[in-house]
């Protein structure tokens, strides 16, 4: 693929500089490195999107005025480079990236009733995420559970924040 695109782009470069040549050379240029970036992405880097909820709020999907709804008002706002975090009693609730209007994020770091889907809970031992070893070895601060997304934050020893997130690259 890459060879092709750089044929095309010196059989561009060579020919005649009229202004329509020009023109119609740049956008074949243009075309081809789109084309050449979507297959790029599409080759490791497929998103995938988990539909997990905390008492029924889900990350992509839930709207502000849903969270304050059902987690009742937020006691603080944090402006963050990207967004906002919204501190309610048992959680922080993110709204950034692109679409500012649902959550991204929600970080469980006071509930300790809250039990993940699979089974594990803050202040659970950090043994708890062996489950998630990738060919033995994980990120020690940082467990993700690479089916249902959820990353797993801990302190060496327990389970300290449990991160619900809309979506992961595969």
């Amino acid at each position: 693929m890459r060879e092709s695109l750089r044929f095309a782009f010196r059989q561009l470069c060579c020919r005649s500089h009229s202004s329509w040549n020009s023109n119609v050379k740049l956008a074949i240029v243009l075309f081809a490195l789109l084309l050449f970036a979507l297959s790029y992405a599409r080759q490791d880097r497929r998103m995938a999107f988990h539909h997990n909820d905390y008492h029924g709020i889900q990350p992509g999907k839930t709207t502000l005025e849903e969270v304050v709804s059902i987690l009742g008002p937020y006691l603080e706002v944090q402006e963050t480079p990207n967004g906002h975090n919204f501190r309610f009693q048992n959680v922080i609730v993110n709204f950034s990236g692109l679409d500012r209007t649902v959550v991204n994020t929600l970080t469980i770091d006071r509930d300790h009733d809250y039990v993940s889907s699979r089974g594990i809970r803050l202040g659970d031992p950090v043994s708890s995420l062996d489950q998630f070893r990738h060919n033995g070895k994980y990120v020690p601060i940082v467990v993700v559970d690479p089916t249902s997304g959820v990353h797993y934050w801990n302190n060496g020893e327990i389970v300290t924040e449990i991160v619900l997130v809309n979506w992961t690259l595969r």
